[in-house]
């Protein structure tokens, strides 16, 4: 995280340092499938405990009297961090563990957070980006960055959606048990936000099909190159068929599955319905599907 602009972005995202802790035994993660959803309490909430003394009133959940907030349950302590952190391929994404978690007033979040928060209170949750830094002498103190801050709805009838999709995506049934998980973070205008895609679509076998349609293409190209069978090939329905359904059937289909689980399921940041468009394409569709493939090399899943 050298380069000075990431670090402006990242500066622009610091959390704010709070207080007043309510501590809660801590407890081993509960992890659920994606896509099966857990109990609306134990979903949003830490414990019932949590849930009964958030429901009380402010004084139990804002923190009266504080400009800063109050850590919630499920939340103190240190943890250790993962190898994984830092920035994620071209540097539009990166690994934050989640450090901190506490509920501070609307006015805290930036005017230009691109995500629209319109409660009076908010759950603000901070990621580390980067490993602490050991010191170079025996008596000198290791340096930690600064956390990213991101900003969640925080009602008092209703879990946020986006955090219900970022402790489904991470297969979480406790909101406590986010604390020391590692998240994807992409930026979004000047701020790392929690990268929350749809739900699972597409397939993962999609690219064998795009091997698959690609085949009468390899055909042709070796003979072409060759110079064996060339005229019987395009002499031949049967080819030719093949073909046709491989250009309009198998690599569009294939491409968008694969996409389309890609978009959703790993860093990949590319449209499917634009890839899909193109692998449709005579002739343009080998250029497109090569740097496809390129492109798609080196992903990594978003759940680390």
């Amino acid at each position: 995280m050298s380069d000075s602009s990431d670090g402006d972005r990242l500066g622009r995202a610091v959390g704010v340092g709070l207080s007043h802790d309510v501590p809660d035994p801590p407890r081993g993660p509960r992890r659920a499938a994606r896509g099966r959803r857990c109990g609306r309490e134990s979903l949003f909430w830490a414990d019932s405990e949590t849930l009964s003394r958030s429901r009380a009133g402010d004084t139990h959940v804002a923190g009266e009297n504080s400009a800063e907030g109050t850590r919630l349950a499920g939340w103190d302590g240190e943890v250790e961090p993962p190898e994984s952190l830092g920035f994620v391929g071209r540097e539009m994404q990166v690994r934050g563990q989640a450090v901190g978690a506490r509920i501070v007033e609307r006015t805290t979040v930036p005017e230009d957070y691109p995500i629209s928060i319109d409660t009076a209170r908010v759950l603000a949750i901070q990621f580390r980006v980067d490993n602490p830094v050991e010191p170079d002498e025996p008596d000198e103190t290791g340096t930690d960055s600064e956390p990213i801050s991101a900003y969640f709805a925080w009602p008092s009838d209703r879990p946020d959606e986006r955090l219900q999709g970022l402790l489904e995506l991470q297969g979480l049934c406790e909101f406590a048990d986010l604390h020391g998980e590692t998240v994807l973070l992409a930026l979004e205008g000047d701020y790392y936000v929690p990268a929350i895609p749809d739900s699972p679509r597409g397939d993962p076998r999609g690219v064998y099909g795009i091997g698959i349609g690609l085949v009468p293409y390899v055909i042709v190209a070796g003979a072409g190159i060759f110079g064996v069978g060339l005229d019987a090939l395009a002499g031949s329905p049967a080819f030719i068929a093949a073909w046709a359904v491989a250009t309009v059937i198998v690599l569009p289909l294939s491409t968008y599955l694969d996409a389309a689980y890609l978009a959703s399921s790993t860093t990949w940041t590319g449209s499917p319905n634009r890839w899909t468009v193109a692998a449709a394409i005579p002739a343009l569709n080998l250029v497109a599907l090569a740097l496809y493939l390129l492109r798609r090399r080196g992903v990594e899943p978003i759940v680390a």
